[in-house]
C-alpha cells in the first residue's frame, strides 16, 4: 500500500509541474525593440532600421517620418518557432511567436538625424519604441571616382522632353553603390518610361524609387588616365515652369581605399585592396523650365506644342449615300505628349445634318495622346516622322447633293517661334449622288459646330445662320395678356408652368420600344432619340444647362453609326433603349 501511494504521488507531482512549465511557456512576454544598423552613415547611404516583435506574429507596422530622410519599408513576416518537452512521458508543445520587418532610411544632406518615440499596437496592447539618433556625414572622395550630369537643352518649357546624361568614372573596383538623383525626386519633374534603356551583357542595373535605371558600361580616357565608365540615360519632362536644382546628385559606395598584403592559394605573397566608404559628387546643373506666355494664348488652349501642321489624305469626289468615305487625318510635328482625344473632337466637330463621323473602326485606335510621339503612326501601320500622328476616320453623307467637308482648325504653341499659331485643314468639297436617308437625326454636340479645341471653319457660302429668338421674348405677349384677365392666366403662361408642360411632354416619348429586337428596334430607336433631342423651351433649356443634352448626344452618336456600320443591326437596341428611359426618368 505505501509503495502505491508513493508511486501516485510521484505521478501527482509529475503532471503537476509538466502543467505549470506548459503554462509558463504558453504565458510568453509581449515585448518589441528597434535596432539601427549603424549610428554613422555617409550622404545617400541606407541605414537599416531592424524591428523584432517577440510574443505575436500579426504586426501592422507604424508609419516612420523624418524630415529630410527618405524611409521606405523593406518588408517583414512572422518568425515563429516550436519547441517540444518531454516529462514522464508527457509531451508539450510550445509555439513561439514572433514577427520582424526593417525599414531603410537614407538622408540626403550631412547632420544630426533623431526619430522619436513611437507607440507599436500589437494585440489590442501598446508598446513603446525608444527615441533614435544617428549621424550623416559626406563620404569622402577620390580622385579615382568622379560624376558628371548633363542636360540638354537645360532651358525647355512644360511638356517637351529634356535628355539627361549621368557618367560615373570608375578608375578602380567599386561595390555597393547607392545612387542620389535630385531629377527623379522632384515632384514637378516625370521620367519619360519609355526611354529608359533594355539592360544586356554590358549593362548595370539599379533600383531607384520605383525605377528600373540601365547604366551601360564602357571606356574613357580623361587626363591620360583610363576610366571605367557607367553611363545612365534617359528622358524626362517638366509639368511645371520653375528652376529645378540638380547639385545633390551623387553615388555613395564601397571603394578602393588601399591595400594590404596578403598570402595567396599559392602561398605567394600578393597585394589585395581594401575597401571604404566613399562618395562622388557631380558638378552642379539646373534645369529652368519657363511659363507658355499669355500673349496671344488661345483659350481653350490644346496644349500642343511644336510646329503643327494638319490635313486629309485619300479622298475622292463622288461618292453615294451611305457609301463609306474613308480619309486619313495627318497631324505633323508634335513636340510633346498632351493628353488629346482626337477621335472625339473630329467625331463631333463633323457629324451634323450633312455627314455622320466615326472613327475608323478597322483601324487599332491608340490611347489619347499616346500615338503623338512615336514614329509608326496611331496602329495605322503606316510609318512617319517623329512627332506625326495619323487617323482614319469614316464618314457617310446623309443626303445627295455637293455637300462640303469643312475645314478644322486646332491650335498650337511653337517654341522657335514663341508665339501661338492655328492648324487647319483645307475644305474638301464632294459629289453626293442616291436617295436621302429616311431620318436624319442632328446631334446636339455637332449643332454646336465643334465645340472645344478642334472648331469646324464653316465655309462662306454656308450662309448666315438664322436667329432664333429666346422663348420668353415670345411668350411676352401671352404672358401680358395673361396678367390682364386673370392671375390663373399669369400662372398658366409663367415658366414653371411652361417647364411642366414641357417635362410631361418630352417623358411621353419615354415608353418601350414597339420592336423587340434587330434593325426595326434600332431605327425605331434613333427615331426616338432624334424626337428627345429636338425638344425645345424652358425644360430643354434645364437639361441643357445640367449637361443632359451631351449624355443624350453620345447616345445618338451611337445609335446613328450602328445604323451607318454593316453588322451591328442584330444587337439588343431594345435592351439599350430601356436603359436610357431609366436614366432619362430620374432627370428632374
Amino acid at each position: 500500500m505505501k509503495l502505491f501511494r508513493a508511486a501516485l504521488s510521484r505521478a501527482a507531482m509529475a503532471a503537476l509541474l509538466a502543467c505549470v512549465v506548459s503554462r509558463a511557456l504558453a504565458a510568453e512576454d509581449l515585448r518589441a525593440d528597434w535596432t539601427l544598423q549603424s549610428a554613422e552613415a555617409a550622404i545617400g547611404q541606407s541605414l537599416i532600421l531592424r524591428l523584432d516583435v517577440k510574443g505575436a506574429d500579426a504586426v501592422d507596422p507604424p508609419r516612420l517620418s523624418v524630415p529630410g530622410v527618405e524611409i521606405s519599408w523593406q518588408g517583414g513576416g512572422p518568425r515563429n518557432s516550436t519547441s517540444m518537452m518531454t516529462v514522464n512521458g508527457s509531451t508539450t508543445t510550445t509555439v513561439s511567436k514572433s514577427f520582424a520587418g526593417s525599414w531603410s532610411l537614407k538622408a540626403k544632406a550631412a547632420g544630426s538625424y533623431h526619430l522619436d518615440p513611437v507607440d507599436l499596437k500589437v494585440g489590442g496592447k501598446s508598446l513603446r519604441l525608444g527615441a533614435l539618433d544617428w549621424t550623416v556625414r559626406a563620404a569622402p572622395s577620390s580622385d579615382r571616382y568622379f560624376l558628371r550630369q548633363k542636360l540638354k537643352p537645360d532651358t525647355t518649357i512644360p511638356g517637351l522632353e529634356v535628355e539627361y546624361s549621368l557618367v560615373w568614372y570608375l578608375g578602380e573596383s567599386a561595390r555597393g553603390p547607392e545612387f542620389n538623383l535630385p531629377i527623379l525626386d522632384e515632384p514637378g519633374i516625370e521620367l519619360v518610361q519609355d526611354s529608359l534603356q533594355s539592360p544586356n551583357a554590358d549593362s548595370f542595373q539599379v533600383q531607384y524609387g520605383g525605377h528600373t535605371l540601365v547604366g551601360i558600361k564602357g571606356t574613357e580616357t580623361v587626363g591620360g588616365k583610363s576610366y571605367t565608365t557607367l553611363s545612365f540615360d534617359f528622358k524626362v519632362k517638366a509639368s511645371k515652369s520653375g528652376r529645378y536644382d540638380l547639385s545633390g546628385t551623387g553615388v555613395t559606395f564601397e571603394g578602393v581605399v588601399g591595400s594590404s598584403k596578403a598570402q595567396d592559394f599559392f602561398g605567394n605573397i600578393v597585394e589585395q585592396p581594401s575597401y571604404g566608404t566613399l562618395s562622388a559628387q557631380a558638378p552642379s546643373v539646373a534645369l529652368v523650365v519657363r511659363e507658355l506666355p499669355e500673349k496671344g494664348k488661345l483659350k481653350p488652349f490644346s496644349g500642343l506644342i511644336g510646329k503643327l501642321s494638319l490635313g486629309w489624305e485619300g479622298a475622292r469626289k463622288d461618292y453615294r449615300v451611305g457609301e463609306p468615305i474613308r480619309l486619313k487625318l495627318k497631324l505633323g510635328g508634335v513636340l510633346n505628349k498632351p493628353d488629346l482625344d482626337l477621335d472625339y473632337m473630329v467625331c463631333s466637330a463633323l457629324s451634323g445634318a450633312d455627314f455622320q463621323a466615326g472613327a475608323d473602326e478597322t483601324v487599332a485606335a491608340p490611347a489619347a495622346g499616346a500615338a503623338l510621339s512615336g514614329a509608326t503612326a496611331g496602329g495605322t501601320g503606316a510609318k512617319g516622322e517623329a512627332g506625326t500622328l495619323e487617323r482614319s476616320y469614316v464618314l457617310r453623307a446623309k443626303h445627295p447633293g455637293a455637300l462640303r467637308i469643312p475645314a478644322l482648325k486646332l491650335n498650337y504653341f511653337d517654341p522657335e517661334a514663341q508665339r501661338y499659331g492655328e492648324a487647319k485643314t483645307d475644305p474638301i468639297d464632294l459629289s453626293i449622288s442616291g436617295s436621302a436617308l429616311s431620318s436624319s437625326p442632328v446631334s446636339a454636340a455637332a449643332d454646336a459646330k465643334g465645340g472645344g479645341l478642334l472648331r469646324v471653319n464653316p465655309p462662306e457660302s454656308y450662309g448666315t445662320k438664322r436667329r432664333s429668338w429666346p422663348w420668353w421674348l415670345i411668350a411676352l405677349p401671352g404672358a401680358v395678356l395673361g396678367a390682364a384677365f386673370s392671375a390663373a392666366g399669369l400662372w398658366r403662361h409663367s415658366r414653371r408652368r411652361a417647364l411642366a408642360l414641357g417635362r410631361e411632354e418630352w417623358r411621353r416619348q419615354l415608353v418601350p420600344l414597339d420592336a423587340n429586337e434587330g434593325r426595326a428596334a434600332l431605327e425605331e430607336g434613333r427615331e426616338r432619340l432624334r424626337r428627345l433631342a429636338l425638344a425645345q423651351g424652358p425644360w430643354a433649356a434645364a437639361l441643357a444647362g445640367a449637361g443632359k443634352f451631351d449624355w443624350l448626344s453620345a447616345r445618338q452618336v451611337e445609335w446613328d453609326q450602328a445604323l451607318f456600320s454593316d453588322g451591328r443591326g442584330d444587337e439588343a437596341w431594345a435592351d439599350r433603349w430601356r436603359g436610357i428611359v431609366e436614366e432619362a426618368r430620374t432627370w428632374k
